[in-house]
Order: structure tokens, then sequence, then C-alpha cells
């Protein structure tokens, strides 16, 4: 197949790969939505912040970061991927 493009599949086998695909860009997607929930209050902060001074450096936000963990506010991701 060499310089042909692509080899021909099934459109079983596109279907069970559409279907696969889907259901992980949905599952992290979910993930995701989740992690921007629980971590709302470290959010809000970050808009107060940019509101203020319209840019924040990797410091200033890794400062964020690190005080929101320090008082038990910054929700950890699951180790799933």
């Amino acid at each position: 197949f060499m310089g042909q493009g692509a080899p021909p599949v099934s459109q079983q086998l596109r279907q069970l790969v559409d279907s696969e695909v889907k259901r992980r860009v949905d599952e992290q997607y979910m993930r995701g939505m989740a992690l921007l929930t629980s971590n709302r209050y470290l959010l809000d902060q970050l808009a107060t912040k940019l509101l203020e001074q319209e840019k924040v450096n990797g410091e200033e936000l890794v400062k964020m970061i690190n005080e929101a963990a320090a008082e038990n506010k910054l929700a950890m991701p699951d180790q799933q991927m």
C-alpha cells in the first residue's frame, strides 16, 4: 500500500474505530469538565487576576495553584487516561 493511500477497510471496522474514538473523546471531555468544575475556586481566582492585570505568567499561575493546594481547594485528576 506504499504510495497508494490507506489500505481498504471494512465498513464494520470503520464503525468500530469511530465508536471507540467517540467513546474516548466523550470520556475525556467529561473528565475535563469535572476537573474544571471541581477547580472552580482556582478558575475564579485566575479570572479575577486577569481582570486586574490582563496577563498572568507561569510563575504566578504556579503560585496560585500551590496556594489553592495548600488550602485543600485544589481537585486533582484521577490517573486514568
